[in-house]
């Protein structure tokens, strides 16, 4: 198995472990990049013994524009964690901040299926509206193609 393939396996169980602790992350790709590079470390030195930081630079702008109560919990996490030997750990997952994500998704949900009705809503009015036009006499086929108004007969004689 290559090495990129295995290490996308990892980081998708490392993500599950980083989402308990409630802290942002870099994007896919850059975190895949940081363990490849990791692990050529490794193969070179045998150091393993510093954190694998899939943490942005501005991490903790990131957690206070969150507005989590317990982001200073999670900050000062991060922190124990870069250092060495590492102070802290995961005693499982916050149920409150559980629960708020849970209603936050709930509330988008039916955001999400307000607007689609009201637009499903307007589709079927203006569709209505069509069909009553339906009932106004097609005066297409009656048009006399020779008919010119008297006010122009006028202006001609």
């Amino acid at each position: 198995m290559p090495i990129r393939q295995l290490f996308t396996v990892i980081f998708e169980e490392l993500k599950e472990i980083w989402k308990k602790a409630y802290l942002p992350m870099k994007e896919h790709n850059k975190c895949l990049n940081q363990l490849v590079l990791l692990h050529k470390e490794w193969l070179g030195l045998n150091n393993m013994d510093k954190l694998c930081d899939f943490c942005p630079k501005d991490v903790l702008e990131r957690l206070k524009s969150k507005r989590y109560q317990h982001w200073q919990e999670d900050y000062d996490f991060l922190l124990g964690q870069r250092k060495f030997p590492q102070i802290g750990f995961i005693a499982g997952i916050d149920k409150l901040m559980l629960e708020q994500e849970k209603r936050m998704d709930e509330r988008q949900q039916r955001y999400t299926r307000n607007s689609k009705s009201n637009y499903q809503s307007e589709d079927e009015s203006t569709s209505r509206e069509i069909d009553d036009d339906s009932s106004i006499p097609d005066t297409t086929e009656t048009i006399d193609e020779d008919y010119r108004p008297n006010f122009f007969l006028d202006r001609a004689q």
